[in-house]
């Protein structure tokens, strides 16, 4: 038995089989706009380092769910975790030329504004 419907014959005995899941390319995409955005926030140090390692988590685990089929980015999720890496490491590299190193600053300033300094 056959019904006719505007988009051809259809036969009510043949069924078609359930369509694929959708793949789940959330955390690959996360992890490569994290790392991304890691990498502009080096500047701030402590934002290039939390998106640099989130970045790195998201990114290993997006690309586990690419090796496992599940997910189709699994080159955006290595991308995302390798940019992260950079980010965690430029801004350490930030940070040790932030840091102050051993300079006294105040004394410094009291050098500077004392009546004794001979012109």
């Amino acid at each position: 038995m056959s019904e006719q419907t505007s988009y051809g014959t259809q036969s009510s005995d043949q069924y078609l089989p359930p369509a694929p899941p959708a793949p789940r390319n959330g955390l690959g995409t996360a992890a490569l706009v994290l790392g991304i955005v890691g990498l502009l926030l080096v500047i701030t140090v402590a934002g290039g380092v939390i998106c640099g390692v989130l970045a790195i988590v998201f990114g290993f685990v997006g690309h586990s769910r690419a090796k496992r089929g599940v997910a189709t980015n699994g080159g955006a999720a290595i991308a995302g975790a390798v940019m992260g890496i950079v980010a965690i490491l430029a801004s350490a590299i930030a940070l040790y030329f932030y840091w102050p190193r051993g300079y006294d600053h105040h004394g410094c300033a009291l050098a500077a504004t004392s009546p004794c300094i001979q012109k």
